[in-house]
């Protein structure tokens, strides 16, 4: 190599699996040894939306999404230009249409909040998507996502300021939709083992980092046998609950002591909660 050659550039991926169709939307690509010129070209050969470099550096370069439309959307491949990088790496980038939202459920809930609700909808975007859930004019208390797909979101609501309905805003990579007077924080709703059943299978820790004793929500859509598992980094099983329950959600707390009653170690723990509408994993994390 000459002393005026570069290195090839490698293409680690993006910081994101999706972006909004409609455009304006910033990227970051990953990698290194990046020639001045590199930039991403659309490897599927099919046309796109504009790619243009607005920074860059060694190790990685940003690009903006030029402005495109709903109908473009889809599962796209990208890679570095093949004057950068040869053979090109591709890389999958999901375009998404807007974000619509159809309703939440169940629709009502305490002031305390903290219960679990099923956001319903079209276009929430793979795992990894950036989203925000909140109530219209609220957006600093967001919801705590639980689950994520592509047609639901199963979250935790957090404390109302004061009782009455709420607008519902779904924001996907900075594209929102809006459900008017779509929840109500009631006087009269439960929480904690409350009637009003989530649409799917929920497993939520309410606090983690945790010292101490840790409570974990169940989500149950339906009356039945559940079992939770908590297992350490190993895979090693530390302890275990089950019983019966209606449909609704559920407490249970854990001590943070071993089925044999020694104190957990702090660190890793990985929780599993199984019934028959099938499996939710959560990760928690003991201080002490």
């Amino acid at each position: 190599m000459s002393l005026f050659e570069f290195a090839p550039s490698v293409f680690d991926g993006l910081d994101s699996p999706s972006a909004s169709a409609l455009g304006g939307y910033p990227l970051t690509v990953r990698g290194s040894d990046f020639s001045p010129n590199a930039h991403l070209v659309w490897a599927d050969g099919l046309p796109g939306p504009d790619l243009t470099v607005t920074d860059r550096c060694e190790t990685s370069f940003a690009i903006l999404l030029g402005s495109g439309s709903a109908s473009t959307g889809g599962s796209r491949l990208v890679s570095l230009d093949p004057e950068s990088q040869s053979p090109p790496v591709p890389f999958a980038l999901e375009l998404l249409a807007p974000p619509s939202a159809s309703g939440i459920s169940p629709p009502a809930g305490p002031l305390a909040g903290g219960n679990v609700v099923t956001v319903t909808g079209q276009n929430f975007g793979p795992a990894g998507t950036q989203r925000s859930i909140h109530f219209a004019g609220e957006d600093d208390c967001p919801f705590t996502i639980v689950d994520e797909q592509p047609d639901f979101l199963v979250c935790l609501l957090p404390p109302g300021t004061s009782l009455g309905s709420r607008d519902l805003v779904v924001e996907v990579e900075g594209v929102a939709d809006t459900l008017p007077s779509a929840y109500e924080y009631s006087a009269t709703a439960g929480v904690g083992g409350g009637a009003v059943a989530p649409r799917a299978l929920a497993l939520a820790p309410l606090r983690s980092p945790f010292a101490g004793e840790l409570t974990l929500r169940l989500g149950l859509p339906q009356a039945g046998r559940w079992q939770l598992k908590l297992y350490d980094a190993r895979g090693a099983l530390v302890q275990r609950f089950e019983g019966d329950a209606p449909a609704g959600t559920l407490d249970v707390r854990w001590n943070g002591r071993s089925s044999d009653g020694r104190a957990a170690a702090p660190g890793v723990y990985f929780a599993r909660l199984t019934s028959a509408q099938g499996t939710r994993d959560a990760r928690v994390v003991k201080l002490q």
